[in-house]
């Protein structure tokens, strides 16, 4: 400025006032513009103007000087927060200058004002000490507050004593953030009353620096907590039943989101209800390996009870599940069925080796009663011949067919559970320990490897039928294993007990009671089973072998019935199969 005067009147005036370069850049700011707004002189000098005003551009400050009107716009406060303003814009000798009028916080507009009127809510700004900027016609209405009042100096002061840490807290955190503050308090009215309000304020970030004010609401929720309170112990009543009940027990929403889910049902599905809680429920059942959407979908669409049996694989678990439509969604309860299905198929099984047994066993007692028959005849036919007799040959070729046919009658009546035992006291470790010399005859060139356990408790068999049994799975074991170079058969015996527990857990090839065992366990690092042709192994006339006649494993699985005893087969493909044989020990 050339004018003395002007340098005077530009420095002592109470105005805001500024000078601008050609590129709208701040060249100097008089007094009053820095002690109102807190800036200072290094802080404002070569800054653009706009880059101070919220919502306003260049190219809206150029119209305004050139159409010399002032912009109706907010101005950037040292501290974070905006203060509405006009801006006037002149050029004085040829220099750009401006003029702001500020209109503080808790003035406001006309405009302003009558938008408070109309929200339906306590409208606020603040600092981060918790000192009220402005507050609306609604919050003063209510509380009775005025300006003047020493208890404005903070917002919290309204707040119920028994909310007031809970809040405190709260606001602490969001102010040492920069974060958005929520909570529910009790406010105090101008008659002294409580009322329950969602307080909730947002940061307001500044051009530069730290976040120093927030802009809230409080919401009134005071007849929403007077019926959640009402309804609590209710509600609290109801969360006990389905924490405690044996069902699993969900609920989803229209849009499958689920809503809730109790403790049984963490424990069956193996999730936590924390990762399922807001997820569409198809997602978990998606990862556990089910088909249960269509049920549920239908469920959900024809609004009707709908009843459904689902495999989950991630948890290997048979779940019986009932889906129920409320208004909101669905009710699910679901079961853990497994060891229904088990018992089930244990029974289908037994129903089924009764009834083929009883046929088998049937059939092979008659025919070995001609066969005794047709061998006793051939034979004494051949003491009758005179020697070098052509027909010698052909009665021959009759007894050793009639003996094929003998043993295999023997195998029927072994699967039936009919062939003759002998019963006594074995030894399994020393059984096994005497059949070294013969175990290689069924192993061939596959290494055997023995563990057998000292001092094993005695068990009620027959000492020949069980070595049989024996011999058969370690000659199935080489023929798996073929011309494989690593390929290893290990036979084991030790002693355990079976519990409850354990035998519900199992499928096993025969029944047993709870108590003390022994186990004869043959294993092998073969090509393993399927999981389908695992289930019929034990089915009579069942092989997978060219030449094979499909009895020797249902014939040991009918001798281990008629000790008494079981069988339980786990195998995969190209991981091998393990045998496991129990007998009840002698105590």
């Amino acid at each position: 400025m050339n004018s003395a005067s002007l340098r005077h009147f530009f420095d002592r005036s109470p105005e805001l006032l500024a000078t601008l370069t050609p590129d709208w850049k701040l060249r100097e700011t008089n007094s009053a513009w820095l002690s109102r707004l807190g800036w200072s002189p290094d802080e404002i000098a070569g800054r653009p103007l706009e880059s101070l005003l919220r919502g306003t551009g260049r190219h809206a400050l150029e119209q305004a000087l050139q159409a010399d009107h002032p912009v109706e716009t907010a101005v950037a406060h040292a501290d974070g927060c905006y203060w509405n303003c006009s801006i006037s814009l002149a050029r004085v000798e040829g220099e750009l200058c401006c003029t702001l009028r500020v209109v503080t916080p808790g003035e406001g507009y006309p405009g302003e004002r009558l938008l408070a009127s109309f929200i339906p809510h306590l409208v606020w700004l603040v600092a981060r000490d918790g000192v009220p900027q402005y507050v609306d016609p609604h919050w003063r209405d209510f509380t009775g507050w005025q300006p003047e009042q020493p208890e404005t100096r903070s917002w919290m002061t309204a707040v119920h004593p028994a909310d007031h840490a809970e809040t405190v807290e709260a606001w602490a955190g969001a102010t040492s953030n920069g974060a958005p503050f929520q909570a529910q308090c009790r406010i105090r009215s101008s008659t002294g009353d409580y009322r329950w309000f969602l307080a909730s304020a947002l940061p307001l970030q500044p051009p530069q620096g730290s976040v120093r004010h927030w802009l809230g609401t409080c919401t009134d929720i005071h007849e929403l907590r007077l019926t959640q309170e009402a309804r609590e112990p209710q509600s609290q009543h109801l969360a006990g039943i389905l924490e405690s009940i044996t069902d699993g027990f969900l609920t989803v929403d229209r849009s499958w989101y689920c809503t809730y889910m109790n403790q049984q049902a963490e424990r069956l599905l193996q999730v936590r209800r924390d990762e399922v809680l807001g997820h569409r429920i198809f997602e978990l059942f998606q990862t556990l390996g089910g088909s249960s959407e269509r049920y549920l979908q239908r469920a959900m669409e024809q609004r009707e009870l709908t009843e459904f049996e689902d495999f989950f694989k991630a948890a290997q678990l048979w779940i019986e599940v009932r889906a129920y439509p409320t208004p909101n969604g669905l009710a699910i309860y679901f079961r853990d069925s497994t060891a229904k299905r088990r018992m089930e198929e244990r029974l289908r099984e037994a129903t089924q080796l009764e009834t083929v047994g009883i046929l088998a066993g049937g059939i092979a007692h008659d025919f070995n009663n001609l066969l005794t028959g047709i061998i006793g005849s051939a034979s004494l036919a051949q003491t009758m011949l005179l020697d070098g007799d052509p027909v010698d040959h052909l009665l021959e070729s009759i007894v050793l067919s009639g003996d094929r046919a003998a043993a295999l009658t023997r195998q029927l009546l072994d699967y039936s559970g009919r062939g003759h035992l002998v019963i006594g006291k074995v030894n399994l470790s020393r059984m096994v320990a005497g059949m070294q010399t013969l175990l290689p005859t069924a192993a061939g060139k596959v290494e055997t490897r023995l563990a057998l356990a000292p001092d094993l408790p005695l068990v009620n068999a027959d000492h020949a039928q069980v070595s049989q049994v024996l011999f058969n799975l370690v000659l199935n074991a080489a023929e798996a294993i073929g011309e494989a170079p690593d390929g290893c058969i290990e036979i084991r015996t030790f002693a355990i007990y079976l519990d409850e527990a354990w035998l519900s857990g199992h499928v096993l090839h025969g029944s047993l009671n709870p108590g003390p065992h022994v186990c004869l366990q043959v294993s092998d690092n073969g090509c393993g089973m399927e999981r389908q042709i695992l289930g019929r192994i034990f089915d009579p006339f069942f092989t997978t072998k060219f030449t094979g006649r499909g009895l020797g494993l249902a014939a040991a699985a009918g001798i281990i019935r008629s000790h008494h005893g079981a069988m339980l087969v786990e195998s995969l493909p190209d991981r091998g199969t393990i045998f496991q044989i129990f007998f009840a020990a002698v105590v």
